[in-house]
């Protein structure tokens, strides 16, 4: 269980120092907007851009001026894959470079956000790792019951959070992100045929008690209640008898 909080614990920290950059950040999959300002120069033309994976695409792109302001709209066909894309600028006075970052949302964590969602994500790992010490301790049914749901719920929170902060801020696909993606599907999923067997869990427990109690007022001692009635939710209202 400590090894487990650990990993969870440094996964974070690893999403929360990879999403750091010094790059604007932009929406994938949408139209390019950039200006900047040159108080020299009187054109100046978008020459290539450089995507993630270190592809170089010539576009030739005249910038519009308004006064000493150049502006570009680069279409969104380019911006289909997650990462830094850099567009070399040339001027009659000089060249240089505009980069962008993009994500999934067109955000990039802040400090205070990433300090926010770690703080969050160690105080549901607490909740969780108090909850699963419970669980494995405690002899009494209901509470071990009680602690189980908990646990999960908790489970859900920890996944959706560590799944949707990788997906929304970093500039990549798979890997961590992926694994807690899958993770908070079957933990949803799971969601089901534990509430089926918690029902079925019910409703035994509540037979056993209630033919226990009956058992036990017709004047038979606890030890022979407790036999008859485990041989009779066992062997008969399970087995159809």
């Amino acid at each position: 269980m400590r090894k487990l909080m650990f990993l969870l614990i440094m996964s974070i920290f690893l999403i929360s120092f990879t999403s750091a950059t010094d790059y604007l950040p932009h929406k994938i999959n949408t139209t390019l907007e950039f200006s900047f300002s040159d108080d020299l120069a009187t054109s100046c033309n978008v020459s290539t851009m450089v995507t993630p994976n270190n592809s170089v695409v010539w576009i030739s792109q005249t910038m519009a001026n308004t006064g000493d302001t150049f502006s570009a709209t680069i279409t969104n066909g380019n911006f289909t894959n997650l990462g830094v894309y850099c567009f070399n600028i040339e001027c009659v006075d000089g060249y240089g470079d505009v980069c962008r970052e993009v994500t999934n949302s067109g955000e990039i964590a802040s400090g205070s956000k990433i300090t926010l969602i770690i703080v969050l994500l160690i105080i549901l790992l607490s909740f969780f790792g108090i909850s699963l010490n419970g669980l494995m301790k405690s002899e009494d049914y209901k509470v071990k019951f009680t602690l189980y749901w908990v646990c999960h719920v908790l489970l859900v929170g920890i996944t959706f959070i560590a799944w949707t902060t990788g997906s929304n801020f970093l500039n990549m696909d798979g890997g961590i992100v992926g694994l807690f993606k899958i993770l908070f599907y079957f933990v949803i999923i799971a969601v089901v045929p534990m509430m089926l067997l918690s029902i079925s869990w019910i409703v035994y427990i509540h037979t056993y008690n209630e033919h226990f109690q009956k058992l036990v007022e017709k004047g038979n001692d606890t030890e022979t209640a407790f036999k008859l009635a485990e041989r009779k939710t066992k062997g008969g209202w399970f087995a159809g008898k």
